[in-house]
């Protein structure tokens, strides 16, 4: 294949993309969503969702706790969640939709602050505004691969977590972080903690970012109230943990094959699945580096420049880290769970943003530019596949959502809805069908979900 036919065609006609058609191209990934969800969602609790039940029992009996918000589900303390769809339950009558949209709203959120944060960083490099990076990386956030999110009211706290890092690594990110934005940042940490057990990624990812920030102004103060701030959380986090599946932590010592595998898996999954996600992960992880050393070295590009790309990667690369650590134990395709893939994208929105600036931007004479200009000329081919990895993957969990999930759901709330609380039917929507049917009869005695 030419690599110059593939520049001179593809990538021109990306650059070529009016405005309207950017727009338009972001804006329909958004509602093909929003039509999928509309379409096949089905309005009953799956798994882990079935504890909710429990908190908001005890809320309409006046007996809520501190300590229930705070007990454990797996390694997470799911505070966030608990404090968010609470009401959701009351006012909806637990309409799961409801939670659905909040994590639409969510990974919507996300994706305006890393437009606004695009907006910023080609402003800062004389590079136009509007381009064909956010509609691309909007195809990789409302993507249907991870139709799991989208099917599931449970999912709503990876989104929640999610817009709290996006959010946060952008504060202290930008040109002139400020202690008041690391503050903000680091209570934005805090939400990201007590949605799931990543939020420690984000603070050490936030730490390394400030310590190397070429910002002096007020440095010290900044990585001092975020050491602060991460010192409580993790303290208040990990009182009394005693998690009833407890991760080993040795498992990348005894098995770095198997943990290897499941993190290129993790962090490959939004382009592909099963056995190809592992390879697509490496290829993802040697471009990153690649492209983070030809803009420092041979286009002179500034760090802050691209430092807030490389902190979701990062974000992403680290949770994959810790993730394996926990769930190895299920083997490393257990990586490849659509869930995580809201996790994981922002390897690629870090990934694609550097590979336009390789692209856009030029070569500095240095005696080894010519090997900087031959290993720019691979980024416009990198783009394409993620383009068509991703659309493909999309095509694929647009059919694995309805066998998977939508159609055996639909199947089991409208045997529970006639009655039939046989095992069989229970096992669609919990691992545990005694549980199930006591979550049934608090269900029943408030009028949620199947008796509103």
């Amino acid at each position: 294949m030419n690599i110059k036919v593939v520049k001179s065609t593809f990538i021109n006609r990306l650059e070529n993309l009016s405005r309207i058609e950017q727009i338009g191209i972001t804006v329909l990934s958004f509602f093909i969503i929003v039509a999928y969800i509309a379409f096949f969602y089905v309005d009953i609790p799956f798994y882990d969702q079935w504890d909710l039940l429990n908190i908001y029992d005890k809320v309409m009996q006046g007996t809520l706790t501190l300590n229930d918000l705070l007990v454990l589900n797996n390694e997470h303390r799911v505070v966030v969640q608990r404090i968010v769809a609470t009401p959701i339950i009351y006012l909806t009558r637990w309409n799961v939709l409801a939670e659905i949209a909040v994590l639409v709203l969510s990974a919507l959120g996300s994706l305006i602050v890393v437009a606004c944060q695009l907006k910023r960083t080609m402003h800062h490099l004389g590079l136009p505004t509007t381009n064909w990076v956010l509609p691309l990386i909007a195809l990789i956030v409302f993507s249907l691969n991870q139709w799991e999110n989208w099917l599931n009211g449970d999912q709503l706290v990876y989104g929640l977590h999610v817009l709290a890092v996006v959010t946060g690594l952008s504060l202290i990110t930008r040109q002139l972080p400020s202690p008041r934005r690391v503050l903000l940042a680091a209570a934005l940490g805090v939400i990201a903690t007590y949605t799931i057990a990543a939020g420690i990624v984000y603070f050490a990812v936030g730490l390394v970012v400030l310590l190397l920030s070429p910002v002096r102004s007020w440095h010290w103060t900044m990585v001092c109230i975020w050491v602060v701030v991460a010192i409580v959380t993790f303290s208040t986090y990990f009182y009394d943990f005693h998690p009833a599946q407890a991760p080993i932590l040795n498992e990348p010592v005894l098995h770095p094959v198997e943990y290897t595998l499941y993190v290129l898996a993790f962090i490959g999954a939004p382009m592909l699945t099963y056995y190809v996600a592992p390879i697509l992960g490496f290829i993802g992880i040697i471009a990153m580096m690649v492209s983070i050393h030809i803009l420092l070295r041979h286009r002179g590009v500034p760090v802050l420049a691209i430092l807030p790309y490389v902190a979701l990667a990062a974000y992403s690369l680290g949770t994959g880290l810790l993730i394996g650590i926990g769930r190895l134990k299920f083997g490393w395709w257990q990586a490849i769970s659509p869930r995580y893939i809201i996790l994981s994208e922002w390897f690629w929105v870090g990934l694609v943003t550097l590979l336009y600036l390789v692209i856009k931007t030029q070569v500095l004479k240095h005696p080894t530019a010519s090997i900087a200009q031959k290993l720019g000329q691979f980024a416009p081919l990198l783009v394409l596949g993620i383009l068509a990895f991703s659309l493909v993957n999309s095509i694929g969990g647009f059919y694995l959502g309805l066998t998977l999930r939508s159609w055996p759901l639909a199947a089991a709330r409208s045997q529970i809805s006639l009655g039939n609380h046989n095992d069989s039917v229970l096992r669609q929507v919990s691992h545990d069908p005694e549980q199930v049917r006591r979550h049934l009869a608090l269900m029943q005695k408030y009028k949620l979900s199947v008796y509103r």
